[in-house]
Parts: structure tokens; sequence; C-alpha cells
């Protein structure tokens, strides 16, 4: 008797984990976009890391790369995902000044 019931549950729970996980599938393809920022105030390597960690917490951005040496940071992110005011909030909130964003 326990050793049916134990079967059911274990049944009963490898059928819910495969059902949820169906729901969270996301297509692979998705419309995306590059944003370009022009940032004021970034010195060196850890200022990169700093804000490609900001912006990398925004919803719909994918990857993140910044450089000290430009002041340029592009951002590859969903566009229908992604707040470019969010990803500017971002920014300042790390302690930099944003000077442009081009879509």
């Amino acid at each position: 008797m326990i050793r049916k019931l134990l079967t059911m549950l274990v049944l009963s729970l490898l059928f819910a984990c495969t059902s949820k996980k169906s729901e969270t599938i996301k297509p692979l393809l998705t419309a995306k976009d590059t944003i370009t920022v022009i940032a004021s105030g970034m010195t060196c390597t850890g200022c990169e890391q700093t804000i490609q960690g900001a912006i990398e917490k925004v919803p719909g951005v994918g990857s993140v790369t910044a450089s000290h040496q430009d002041g340029k940071i592009t951002v590859i992110c969903i566009k229908s995902e992604t707040d470019t005011m969010a990803i500017k909030n971002a920014i300042i909130q790390s302690g930099y000044e944003v000077v442009s964003v081009t879509l």
C-alpha cells in the first residue's frame, strides 16, 4: 500500500514538473535591439563591471559591454521587454552620468 502511494506521489510530481517546464519556454526568435549609451565618469575596468552588472539586472537585457576608454556602453536587448529609461536609471544609480542614448 505504501509503495503504491509513493509511486503515485512520484508520478504526480514528475507530471507537475514537466507541465510547468513547458509553460516557461520562450520562443527562440525575438526582435533584438542594440542600444548605445555614452556615459561619463568611467575610469577603469571596475567601473565597466559595475555598469554591466547594473544593466544586466534590467528585464529584457541580453548582454552588455562597456568601455571606460571610449565611455561607451553597448546593450543588446529584446525590444518589447526592455525599458530604455530603466537602463539609464541603472547607470545613474551606479554613480555615472548618461551623456547620450542611441537606439
